[in-house]
């Protein structure tokens, strides 16, 4: 119960509805979803979501209460933007001046892809070590062009709670 009473909270405070993230933990995957509301009948547990595009099974699916970001480059205005748990139609502007933005991800056996598909049977978030990113950037002043990047390498602590 306090749990629910937790994802209760927390969809009240966001003023009703809050992002989570159904995964299946037998087919390995998932999708964000909008969640508005909860109930309790029967001590049978319901929340109320926006559409999915799966089924989800009570005994096989794990609920997670994630933040979600999605960093995009503005190649018209040389923007880094963000957009906050799917609000597509607000997006913050992060840095300027942006000329290249890329994120690698690197597997155990030390090969790069830039993304992870639900379809692949080689690569899944479980064999993720590692998270290059790296951000370029260049401005003119008075005809010379200044340019900078910067790259930082991340460590997907979630990989640690991998259980299968």
């Amino acid at each position: 119960t306090s749990t629910y009473d937790a994802f209760e909270a927390i969809r009240t405070a966001d003023g009703g509805t809050t992002r989570i993230f159904l995964f299946d933990l037998t087919t390995r995957q998932g999708e964000f979803v909008d969640y508005t509301e909860e109930s309790l009948f029967a001590n049978v547990y319901s929340l109320t979501t926006s559409a999915v595009s799966a089924d989800y099974t009570a005994l096989n699916t794990a609920i997670y209460l994630l933040e979600e970001f999605l960093f995009e480059v503005d190649t018209a205005n040389n923007l880094l933007t963000i957009e906050f748990e799917g609000e597509t139609a607000v997006q913050h502007t992060v840095a300027f001046d942006v000329t290249d933005f890329q994120v690698n991800l690197v597997m155990d056996d030390d090969v790069q892809v830039s993304q992870l598909l639900a379809d692949d049977a080689t690569y899944d978030w479980k064999n993720l070590r590692l998270v290059q990113v790296s951000l370029s950037g260049a401005r003119e002043r008075k005809g010379v062009t200044y340019s900078t990047s910067l790259s930082a390498n991340y460590f997907p602590r979630n990989v640690l709670s991998y259980d299968g």
